[in-house]
């Protein structure tokens, strides 16, 4: 099992429709998961996505967006 633990800032884990630096998505599928695909030797079809407030608003939504790449999500407390 890998965990990999992200920093959201105020993000919500998504791109923002106005902050062209704030485009958390895009950072999340073009450069963290190639560089931990790089890195690790990890199973594509058993990829799962979580998150604690902020981020299980963020995990939900990403997983429902690319439900394709994802295996299963969950929220904790999530906003």
């Amino acid at each position: 099992m890998i965990l990999v633990c992200p920093e959201g800032f105020v993000s919500y884990y998504l791109n923002s429709p106005k902050l062209k630096k704030s485009h958390y998505e895009d950072y999340f599928f073009k450069e963290l998961v190639p560089e931990i695909k790089k890195n690790y030797n990890i199973d594509s079809t058993n990829i799962f996505i979580t998150g604690l407030s902020m981020g299980g608003y963020g995990a939900l939504s990403l997983f429902i967006k690319n439900s394709d790449f994802f295996n299963t999500a969950a929220s904790t407390s999530g906003a």
